[in-house]
């Protein structure tokens, strides 16, 4: 349900983020490193925003004063307090090595100020440079980490953001286990760097549960020697762990403890594995009861399965579309090769016309009857027609003359029509050979996978679902777009009854707990593909009007479909009016959607559908194409036309026009296409129309769409006033589709 009040949610956030703070600076206040204070709360108060820094800073402040410790934390709190100066003038967010900076210089100038008070200036310094940078570093990667979570919402871990994210992970393990709770024998770092190594070695193996191991002894070790002694058989006991093949998160917790237990053991039991024992049973308790929520949306470690999923996923893209454009191909030839039932319609419709009112057809087509058709099959093979060649079958013909005459001319009729159509049907034949060429190369051209970050255990988990419920796919590849929402390409047999798509979303939002939409459906000779996402934030709500110049009927198509990720709008103008048009609008929109869902770029579906329009539907044919795509996910518009009316776009309160002098499709032997990609967010509207609106109207139009009224009033409103706005003599069929980007409430 949308919130009345959506700002509170932003008031609470930063309320429990405060407060959480606030504990943190307190809880850190007395946390070492190395035998000397920790420098974790100099870091943090450095690289957080300005509100959240105070509270950790009086949080500490606090803990110091009740607990009487402020003399020995002078050093850090004065560190904090020239951060928080520094701060209140200089604008530090999002800029890690300026946060960085800030963070060193602070907590140099403070300890050169409180060893000059003391003293001991002169044996200091180089020890507070040291401290400063190392609290500069750790800062500084601090605030890479809170900016690559605040643009990607995602923890990548690797390259920069991963050596960044270790160098967190070490010094909050540190800080935590430096930590005292009592008198309970409990180390909360190795209890948290636990958890951790369990996680990476059930999630990404042996070399997960390896790396983080290693990094929590790494953060014991800077806490104090004792501490990274008794974390020291962490990293083997997850490494072993990971060898297991994916179970049930009990088993491998179970496994962990026995191997853990193990090697404490081995390795000399001593007062200090009571405590290890103990901290180590608390992570595991802790990995059992968040496993459940762990998802890889959040987190990128390694490919995600990418170098095992990345070609297959482009050897199926590429074979999908290659059957679509084998498919286009088989339309073409079954059209060239409709010759030969004309010329048998014409022979047949010239002896119908001579016998027709014949007084002997009677006796020729009863006791004559073979005779008389054998006759006239051998006319239709003559290649001279004459008085010495007539067949002897027809001798007793009373209407020689008439027949020789008919058959004459059919032959001359099909002789022109031959020398007509050479030139298109070598076309035609071309177009073929082209296709069936691309058919071939498509099979090795890589597919664009940037921004894709792929999952294989979504892949495997909904391939397994399907399976268990008897809607078995052939491959399925789920991957996160660039917006960070799951999408799933599912490539299915062909079959006569195929599953729904809504059983099939049902199935797989049943699995992974989220909802799902289904895309269109694309079908060629060999399979089918079907595309299942997340709704994206956005969504476009497209209304359609439409009259017809005469009873005969609109020639004008529309269409709107979606990829899983993209939705497209799609006007076709077919050549004149009346059923005709509609057949010549009906067949390129359908051409270009198919195309478009088997994976084809835009403007190369266009150039396609161009040159093998007067193969797929007639010579003499063509057909307007204006196509609209609307990227839901980074708020972008893509118009695409060819021979289109203009279009007309609200945004921002402003209206724009956009026009392209272009042709038709398919009636150019080369395509004239214009493409361009404009901003189009939540409230901006956009209307497409056909060349039965007249440029007269613009202004109505505008002031429509500046009134804000919906899509659908819109829509009507132009198409009623269209013929007002008109003065041409002759009436033209009149199509406005509006749409408009909204809020998708799906996503609420």
């Amino acid at each position: 349900m949308q919130e009345l009040f959506p700002g509170s949610r932003r008031v609470r956030t930063g309320a429990v983020l405060t407060a959480a703070a606030f504990l943190g600076g307190a809880a850190l206040s007395d946390a070492s490193m190395a035998g000397v204070a920790s420098f974790a709360d100099v870091s943090i108060a450095g690289a957080v925003a300005l509100p959240y820094s105070a509270a950790l800073f009086t949080g500490g402040l606090l803990r110091c004063v009740i607990s009487g410790t402020v003399g020995k934390n002078i050093v850090r709190l004065t560190a904090m307090l020239i951060a928080l100066t520094v701060r209140l003038f200089a604008d530090t967010d999002g800029k890690p090595a300026l946060t960085g900076g800030v963070a060193a210089a602070s907590v140099i100038a403070a300890g050169a100020g409180v060893s000059a008070l003391i003293g001991e200036l002169p044996y200091k310094l180089f020890f507070y440079i040291f401290y400063g940078a190392a609290a500069g570093a750790c800062s500084g990667c601090i605030s890479h980490v809170l900016l690559s979570l605040r643009r990607q919402r995602l923890l990548r871990i690797k390259g920069i953001s991963g050596f960044a994210y270790g160098m967190v992970f070490t010094l909050l393990i540190s800080s935590l286990s430096s930590s005292r709770i009592g008198g309970i024998p409990l180390d909360i770092g190795l209890a948290a760097g636990t958890a951790a190594s369990l996680a990476g070695a059930y999630f990404y193996g042996s070399v997960g549960g390896a790396v983080c191991g290693v990094l929590t002894v790494c953060g014991a070790f800077l806490a104090s020697a004792e501490n990274g002694a008794a974390a020291s058989l962490l990293p083997a006991a997850a490494l072993l762990t990971g060898c297991i093949k994916r179970q049930k998160y009990s088993v491998s917790a179970l496994a962990f403890v026995v191997t853990s237990f193990l090697l404490i053991v081995l390795s000399g039991f001593t007062d200090q594995s009571i405590r290890t024992a103990v901290s180590e049973l608390c992570g595991v308790v802790i990995f059992v009861l968040a496993a459940p929520f762990w998802s890889d949306r959040w987190i990128a470690a390694g490919d995600g399965g990418a170098g095992e999923l990345l070609p297959e996923l482009i050897m199926a893209r590429n074979r999908h579309l290659s059957g679509i454009l084998g498919s286009v191909c088989r339309d073409i030839e079954s059209v060239a090769g409709t010759g030969n039932g004309s010329e048998k319609a014409d022979s047949r419709a010239e002896q119908e016309t001579v016998c027709s009112d014949c007084w002997k057809r009677s006796v020729c087509h009863s006791s004559e009857g073979m005779q008389t058709e054998r006759g006239f099959r051998i006319l239709e093979s003559l290649p001279e027609i004459t008085s010495e060649t007539f067949p002897y079958e027809l001798a007793g013909c009373v209407r020689r003359e008439r027949i020789m005459r008919a058959f004459g001319q059919m032959r001359m009729r099909k002789m022109s029509d031959m020398a007509l159509g050479l030139g298109s049907r070598g076309t035609v034949c071309s177009l073929s050979e082209q296709l069936k060429l691309s058919q071939e190369l498509l099979r090795t051209v890589r597919a664009d996978s940037d921004g894709i970050r792929f999952s294989k255990p979504l892949s495997e988990r909904i391939e397994s679902r399907l399976e268990r419920r008897g809607a078995e796919a052939e491959r399925v590849f789920a991957y996160y777009n660039a917006a960070g929402r799951i999408v799933a390409e599912l490539y299915l047999p062909e079959s006569d009854e195929p599953e729904s798509d809504g059983r099939l979303c049902d199935l797989i939002a049943d699995e992974l707990g989220v909802q799902v939409v289904s895309g269109c459906r694309s079908v060629t000779g060999e399979g089918q593909r079907l595309i299942v996402s997340e709704p994206a934030g956005l969504s476009a709500e497209i209304c359609t009007s439409s009259i017809s110049a005469d009873d005969s009927g609109c020639g004008d198509t529309t269409a709107a479909f979606s990829d899983g990720e993209r939705q497209y709008i799609v006007l076709s103008d077919g050549m004149g009016c009346g059923a005709e048009a509609a057949r010549i609008s009906q067949r390129t929109a359908e051409l270009f959607r198919r195309l478009v869902c088997g994976g084809a770029e835009l403007t190369a579906a266009v150039r396609l559908i161009n040159s093998v329009i007067p193969a797929y539907i007639g010579e003499e044919s063509f057909a307007t194409l204006d196509a609209a795509c609307v990227d839901t996910d980074r708020g972008k518009l893509t118009l695409v036309k060819s021979g289109a009316a203009d279009t007309l776009i609200l945004r921002g309160g402003n209206v724009m026009k956009v026009s392209a002098s272009t042709f038709p499709v398919g009636i150019s032997g080369e395509a004239d296409v214009f493409a361009a990609e404009y901003d189009f967010t939540a409230g901006d509207t956009a209307v497409m129309f056909s060349d039965g609106v007249s440029e007269n109207e613009y202004l109505f139009i505008k002031e429509l769409l500046l009134g804000g009224g919906s899509p659908g009033a819109i829509a009507e409103e132009i198409c009623r006033k269209a013929e007002v706005f008109n003065q041409a003599s002759r009436s033209d069929d009149v199509t406005v589709i509006v749409f408009r980007v909204t809020e998708n409430s799906q996503k609420i």
